[in-house]
């Protein structure tokens, strides 16, 4: 799937860019804090995946740790760099967020719409390469139906979690 990782790197904090893939909206602050205290203490244990851009480097995986790095006040993070097509940098956004607490079912509905849709990755590879059943990701799809007001009522209440 990747390209064969090369070795960790230190790069620096400002010529990483975000995701543009990222599903997951809502980072808690809490648990950045909570995080970039971590990372003061220890380290970051697992370096970010980042693929290189026009302008630098672009997380593939790891937006929370890039997040609590610059609140840590670190300059630099371990990344391993590889080469990801845009479908891939989605669904590894998808995956690394899917099954942790606290995504909700609008950003899972949102992932996974833009996986079939713009990447045009089909249901039943996806809900393999995902593991997660086909009933899910049509529920999750077809909460986006509901109007905007809705969606953020709902995110706004935490009940889309």
């Amino acid at each position: 799937m990747l390209s064969q990782p090369q070795k960790i790197k230190m790069i620096k904090i400002d010529s990483i860019l975000p995701n543009p893939y990222q599903i997951r909206r809502n980072f808690e602050q809490t648990e950045l804090l909570e995080l970039a205290q971590s990372i003061k203490e220890i380290g970051i244990i697992v370096p970010v995946l980042l693929r290189s851009n026009d302008y630098g480097y672009e997380i593939v995986c790891g937006q929370r740790r890039v997040r609590a790095a610059v609140l840590a006040g670190l300059a630099e993070v371990p990344a391993v760099v590889v080469k990801a097509k845009d479908y891939q940098c989605a669904e590894l956004s998808m995956i690394e967020n899917i099954h942790r607490k606290n995504l909700g079912y609008i950003e899972e509905g949102e992932g996974y719409y833009n996986l079939i849709s713009y990447h045009r990755i089909k249901k039943d590879k996806l809900k393999n390469r995902l593991s997660v059943q086909a009933g899910r990701i049509n529920e999750k799809i077809r909460l986006l139906r509901l109007s905007e007001l809705v969606r953020y009522k709902l995110e706004e209440a935490g009940l889309d979690e």
